[in-house]
């Protein structure tokens, strides 16, 4: 230490100044790096969660203050979901449920007075694994279609079933005739989403 303040001594005025001036601006930068930066990031940061615990907090109170609409929209949600529940079918295996399939599109064809000349069980689509939903499948063929007007009353009953979602894909029309339709002849692919319960 005594050589320190010999050799300070022996420095001459101006070289003390700079040495001096030189301490005082690394003390500085060290106050700055240690100390101010930190306690700036910190307040920034407190800052940003204060920010985001405030906007958390005003939707709290906008949800607390919509309350009732927000219930209310849960319960038609709820029935929406009561309704389309109803409409898939629900049965043990895929096999059943395309066999289901060919029967309820066999049935709304003799409601509207046509008959179904061909049905062939197609691919079916995985929906979701939990719960097990798929889409089944089904080609049909109705040949000899004698009026248009059962024809469009079976697409309409098929697309605006109340008891099932049938989704028409591949809707082909063939007519023989060029100005009355004659021999009109339809082929589609029916599909509807159905509940494998899985054992």
């Amino acid at each position: 230490m005594k050589k320190l303040t010999d050799s300070f001594g022996k420095l001459k005025k101006r070289e003390k100044a700079l040495l001096v001036l030189a301490l005082i601006v690394c003390a500085a930068l060290a106050v700055n790096k240690f100390i101010i930066s930190p306690a700036f990031k910190s307040l920034s940061v407190v800052s940003d969660k204060y920010e985001s615990k405030s906007l958390l907090l005003s939707k709290y109170y906008d949800f607390l203050s919509n309350e009732e609409y927000y219930n209310e929209k849960l319960k038609s949600l709820e029935n929406e979901f009561k309704n389309l529940e109803r409409k898939i079918l629900h049965l043990e295996t895929e096999e059943l449920a395309s066999a289901k399939l060919q029967e309820l599109a066999k049935k709304i064809a003799k409601r509207h007075g046509l008959s179904i000349s061909r049905s062939i069980g197609a691919k079916n689509r995985v929906i979701t694994e939990d719960p097990y939903l798929v889409s089944i499948s089904a080609n049909f063929e109705i040949n000899d279609i004698g009026q248009t007007q059962k024809l469009r009353a079976f697409i309409y009953d098929l697309e605006y079933n109340k008891d099932k979602l049938f989704f028409v894909n591949d809707l082909r029309v063939k007519s023989v005739g060029l100005e009355i339709a004659q021999g009109i002849s339809l082929s589609t692919n029916l599909a509807l989403i159905a509940y494998i319960r899985k054992k």
